[in-house]
């Protein structure tokens, strides 16, 4: 008896055609899967330049012996853009607990007599766009133009007026714009005379993708404040990735949420 070899093309027609469907169906889970493991990296990239950007402003904090509370104006400079308020109006003049600013002086670092001025604010990713440079810009991205940067901006106070023993980092911000009452938030500061670190007077960008409409710091109503003054830190993030919007809230299971006690509120003034 004689055994048929080979297939028919009906039969190897059909066999195309299952393998037509499971190769659909095995690219479409390799895609889903690619997909998935994209916005899983952005998530958790999202995360952890957070965090990096929290232990940054709250070692800073930590340090100060000086933090403005609410009502205090500042005026970072008065010129450039990377100072400039994009939310809730334009200019120069930053309203600490209105506008999404924390400022804070720092003591002397050893060998020096320069106390140290610290602020971080948020402006537009769409205006640091539209302003930065070709070596300043960052990843073109048309689809999270309403998201935020938060700037660092750093300078050394003037030597001329570092504290002499005893006195305390709250007489220095009063001094600084010539006032003399060391609780009145109206007077602690305005136009500070500022010596930039390096180079002119700017921000810095410091993290991305920060989600608009968020609160991201909660100061003092005083200066002195109650016994234990605290500053409150909330970084949350929001960024579209593939049509898909994702979001990481801030929250002290994440490390982007977090109160931050100064250690040197109203410390004397060391003598160098």
């Amino acid at each position: 008896m004689r055994h048929k070899l080979g297939f028919t093309l009906l039969e190897i027609l059909i066999a195309l055609g299952i393998l037509g469907v499971l190769s659909v169906i095995f690219l479409q889970v390799f895609m889903d899967t690619l997909s998935t493991t994209t916005r899983i990296n952005a998530r958790n990239s999202l995360i952890n330049e957070g965090q990096l950007a929290m232990r940054v402003i709250s070692s800073r904090l930590q340090e100060a012996c000086y933090v403005y509370p609410q009502g205090s104006t500042i005026t970072l400079a008065s010129s450039g853009w990377t100072t400039q308020k994009t939310i809730g109006g334009s200019g120069y003049s930053w309203v600490v607990g209105t506008d999404p600013i924390v400022a804070m002086l720092l003591p002397p670092e050893p060998g020096s007599n320069e106390y140290r001025f610290f602020a971080y604010f948020a402006m537009t990713r769409a205006f640091y766009q539209s302003k930065a440079s070709t070596s300043e810009q960052l990843e073109i991205d048309t689809q999270n133009t309403d998201a935020l940067v938060l700037m660092e901006y750093r300078a050394n106070i003037d030597g001329s007026l570092s504290l002499s023993t005893g006195q305390t980092c709250q007489i220095l911000a009063a001094n600084l714009s010539g006032g003399t009452n060391t609780t009145d938030p109206s007077t602690i500061p305005t136009n500070l005379p500022l010596q930039p670190l390096t180079g002119s007077r700017r921000g810095i960008i410091l993290v991305d993708y920060v989600q608009p409409s968020s609160t991201l710091f909660t100061v003092p109503t005083t200066a002195a404040g109650a016994s234990a003054p605290s500053v409150g830190i909330n970084l949350s993030f929001r960024k579209q990735v593939q049509g898909k919007i994702l979001e990481v809230n801030g929250s002290s299971t994440n490390g982007l949420s977090i109160t931050v006690f100064p250690r040197n509120l109203n410390a004397g003034a060391a003598s160098n």
